[in-house]
């Protein structure tokens, strides 16, 4: 070879080098793309499931590309299916749950009337300490 045409050689080595690289890295993406959809697939009404937010809560609903979840009693928000990191397994529940809490001394849960008497019974006053007049 001549000396002239040393620079190629090194040159192709280089090109190898990086189609070996790139290889080697689409690898474990495309594995980790084929795991986030079989946990997207696994996913159905009841399944308790982490979201990226960091939020455990129950899909009450699926969609093709979204589902609402239940994060608490009575919230729902509604989440894109990427944003579920894993469905959850019964046995990895760090806390019970019980569906009727008792929230008051009669045991049952307050209503929203009750809040909204209390609300009423209570003078409201703006920022500036003068009272509201506005009728609700």
């Amino acid at each position: 070879m001549t000396p002239m045409f040393a620079g190629g050689s090194m040159l192709l080595w280089m090109v190898v080098g990086l189609l070996v690289f790139t290889f080697l890295m689409q690898r474990p993406m495309k594995k980790q793309a084929e795991a986030q959809r079989k946990v997207r697939e696994s996913i159905t009404d009841g399944s308790r499931v982490l979201l990226t937010s960091q939020f455990f809560g129950t899909v009450t609903h699926v969609g093709d590309e979204q589902l609402i979840v239940e994060i608490a009693p009575g919230v729902e928000v509604t989440a894109m299916k990427q944003a579920v990191i894993r469905v959850v397994e019964p046995q990895e529940e760090e806390f019970e749950f019980a569906d009727e809490l008792p929230w008051t001394s009669s045991g049952t849960e307050p209503t929203g009337s009750e809040y909204a008497a209390d609300a009423a019974a209570e003078p409201v006053e703006a920022a500036d300490g003068t009272p509201d007049t506005r009728q609700i």
